[in-house]
């Protein structure tokens, strides 16, 4: 056997060859044991270890229970006097938290969340619109203020429909 510095390794001396420590030591092969080799490409599988696809190296990520529901867009806020008809002929009420939407049904309440701040108000459709760019939704005043939007003027926000159930009756 040759003497090996810190710069060598047995590969590279000739004539040498690296030797797994439960190889036989007397040159012969071992045949490979194929129920060794069954029972772990089934374990692997059973697993989810084992994949022919390009995925496999990815990183698993889970998916979320539920998906965010509703719009996302950009909402801005409006200011009309009271007393004034909006398009479902409501009074405009400064107390009151409506809004302006261009499809849902009037009467509709909607939960609308500021992305940026995570603030939120529901609203009732009483009006149509915002017909402005990409707007989703135009929020009344009082509305504006909770979500923050008085002083930036328009906003990323979510907009989801809610659900009421039913009382039941006694």
């Amino acid at each position: 056997m040759a003497i090996l510095d810190e710069q060598h390794c047995e590969a590279d001396v000739p004539g040498t060859a690296i030797r797994h420590p439960s190889a036989p030591q007397n040159g012969k092969t071992r045949k490979p044991d194929f129920s060794r080799v069954v029972r772990i490409a089934a374990l692997s599988i059973l697993l989810g270890g084992l994949s022919l696809s390009a995925s496999a190296a990815e990183p698993h990520r889970a998916k979320p229970k539920h998906k965010p529901t509703g719009q996302v867009g950009q909402a801005s806020w409006y200011d009309y006097k009271d007393g004034s008809k909006t398009a479902s002929g409501q009074k405009i009420s400064a107390k009151a938290l409506t809004a302006a939407h261009r499809t849902m049904p009037f009467g509709s309440k909607l939960r609308v969340t500021n992305i940026r701040t995570g603030k939120s108000v529901i609203v009732v459709v009483n009006d149509r619109g915002p017909f402005h760019g990409k707007r989703i939704i135009d929020v009344n005043r009082r509305a504006a203020q909770k979500l923050g939007l008085i002083q930036i003027g328009v906003a990323q926000v979510r907009v989801e429909r809610v659900v009421q159930v039913a009382e039941a009756s006694d």
